[in-house]
C-alpha cells in the first residue's frame, strides 16, 4: 500500500486517497487488513458469478447492477407482503 501511495504522492494530484479492497471473503478479514493508515473506503466481497463473467469477458457492471436492482426490489415487495398479512 505504501508504494502506491508514494507513487501516487509523486504522480498524481489527489484531494482523496484510500484503499478499495477487493476479492474479500468476508468483513472481519477486512477489519484484519493492514492498510498502512489510509483509509478503507470500500470492500467487494469474493464473488463466484462476478469472477466467471470477468474471466468470460462480460460486462460485471451489468452483474453488479442486476444484483443491486434485485436487493431494492425485495424490499418493498417483503413490506407489501409485512401489510396485506397485518390486513387479515
Amino acid at each position: 500500500m505504501q508504494t502506491i501511495k508514494k507513487v501516487a504522492d509523486e504522480l498524481v494530484m489527489y484531494d482523496r486517497i484510500g484503499v478499495i479492497a477487493n476479492r474479500i471473503p468476508d468483513m472481519e478479514v477486512a477489519k484484519l487488513m493492514d492498510i498502512g493508515g489510509l483509509e478503507l473506503l470500500s470492500v467487494i466481497q469474493s464473488d463466484s458469478k462476478l469472477a466467471q463473467a470477468d474471466v468470460l469477458g462480460e460486462n460485471v457492471f451489468n452483474l453488479l447492477m442486476m444484483r443491486l436492482l434485485l436487493r431494492v426490489q425485495r424490499k418493498p415487495l417483503l413490506i407489501w407482503e409485512y401489510c396485506k398479512r397485518r390486513q387479515m
